[in-house]
């Protein structure tokens, strides 16, 4: 798909309103881009940028079992009903569920 096509089809994608995002972050292209489409395209009045130092340095050798782990660790941090991207079996099997929504 050329430039042209995938400008065509995010211009032709339906827009839902946004008031508030929160978008993990890492610095990189594709994070920025989604950050610029955010401002743009969808029009977000506010949006927070999220960077964690995980502490992963070069030589650490973690598996994924290990990092999404520490990523459900994070986003348990987070109120269940926050994630609204997230299967509700996925919440029951793997949701710490330490936050709630009055704490978040």
């Amino acid at each position: 798909m050329d430039v042209k096509a995938i400008l065509k089809k995010v211009e032709d994608s339906p827009v839902p309103q946004v008031k508030k995002v929160a978008v993990a972050y890492s610095g990189g292209l594709d994070s920025t881009l989604g950050i610029e489409m955010l401002r743009r395209k969808y029009k977000a009045q506010e949006i927070v940028a999220i960077c964690i130092d995980i502490g992963q340095g070069e030589d650490e050798d973690r598996s994924v079992y290990e990092t999404l782990n520490l990523a459900w660790d994070l986003l348990s941090m987070l109120p269940a009903d926050a994630l609204i991207r997230v299967s509700e079996e996925e919440l029951a099997k793997y949701h710490k569920g330490q936050a709630t929504a009055a704490a978040a």
